[in-house]
């Protein structure tokens, strides 16, 4: 399941990011006259919208799995032709609402890649490998962070770490934990203090 959350939301991330290039390079007459564009780029916030909350739910997927010692890396290569497919889907159906919402109807042909078609794909192409990747690492790297905030609060409140949190959580007892413990058993013996009104 998160393999497939990862996929939609690259596929989203990326059809978002590289199709206001696209549309940009089309209206600055770059690939010559012609109806390449509907000259708007208001479908990009929802698919941005879609991929942020597809990515979280992605790295809360992700933390899930790292707690339980499940994580296993998937190599991304072979799934770029799925990504690039839900991504050019994603893009499809994101031009074609906002041509309808604009104009009332769809354009038709394929005004939705906005510009010349191989172009437009080699562009898309390109952008879905370099938006996969950096989600990857990204969304990875929040995972990672994410658990070492767990281990580090865990550590705090319990005081002792626990199975697959140990030996991090002994790194931050030394930095952390033996200061506070330090203060602590010098009040050892020493009465509370007393509210004065």
């Amino acid at each position: 399941m998160p393999l497939v959350v990862f996929c939609v939301a690259a596929a989203c991330t990326a059809a978002a990011l590289v199709d206001p290039l696209m549309e940009t390079l089309s209206n600055s007459g770059l690939f010559g006259p012609g109806p390449l564009t509907d000259h708007s780029t208001i479908d990009v916030i929802p698919a941005l919208g879609v991929g942020a909350a597809l990515s979280l739910t992605f790295i809360i997927a992700l933390v899930r799995r790292t707690l339980a010692r499940a994580v296993d890396r998937v190599a991304l290569p072979p799934l770029l032709p799925v990504i690039y497919a839900l991504q050019l889907s994603a893009l499809c159906a994101m031009e074609t609402v906002e041509q309808i919402v604009i104009t009332g109807h769809p354009l038709g042909g394929t005004i939705w890649l906005g510009g010349p078609m191989l172009i437009s794909l080699s562009v898309h192409a390109a952008g879905c490998v370099v938006v996969t990747l950096a989600l990857s690492r990204l969304l990875r790297w929040s995972a990672r962070t994410l658990v070492r905030v767990v281990a580090l609060v865990y550590l705090l409140v319990f005081g002792r770490p626990r199975a697959p949190l140990a030996a991090l959580a002994s790194a931050f007892r030394a930095a952390i934990r033996r200061p506070i413990q330090d203060a602590l058993e010098r009040l050892a013996g020493c009465a509370p203090p007393a509210l004065s009104i």
